[in-house]
């Protein structure tokens, strides 16, 4: 099982749609992942890993193509409007996967949310 965070989500979907991982994974959790992108990267354009975390760069548009939650693994997500750092907070969510809205969460506050914590801990136990 894979449990991501953040521009993990942009590594784990490079990994399970490029690479074939998807083969090998049992399930995927993205907590707050920027899995299409986050306009907040245009803060910081000058540096490679900002442009290709900007939405409808060759990198977003790479791993997005497509069936979004291919194979037998069992894809989750958790985003919440409350994010500020991906923006759109819808860009966690993926075609296919049980999509959790978190009512108000922060960026970095889901990983020491219990309650978000325990249902990703049920998830990859199912």
């Amino acid at each position: 099982a894979i449990v991501n965070h953040s521009m993990g989500g942009l590594v784990s979907q490079y990994y399970l749609k490029v690479l074939g991982g998807n083969t090998s994974v049992s399930h995927l959790a993205s907590i707050a992942g920027a899995n299409h992108g986050t306009t907040y990267a245009g803060a910081c354009l000058i540096y490679t890993t900002c442009q290709q975390m900007y939405p409808g760069s060759s990198f977003i548009s790479q791993i997005s193509a497509g069936d979004e939650t291919p194979g037998d693994t069992k894809y989750a997500t958790w985003y919440s409007a409350c994010d500020g750092i991906i923006i759109p907070y819808t860009s966690t969510r993926l075609d296919g996967a049980t999509n959790n809205n978190v009512v108000c969460q922060t960026h970095i506050g889901y990983l020491t949310d219990t309650v978000v914590l325990g249902q990703i801990a049920r998830f990859v136990a199912s």
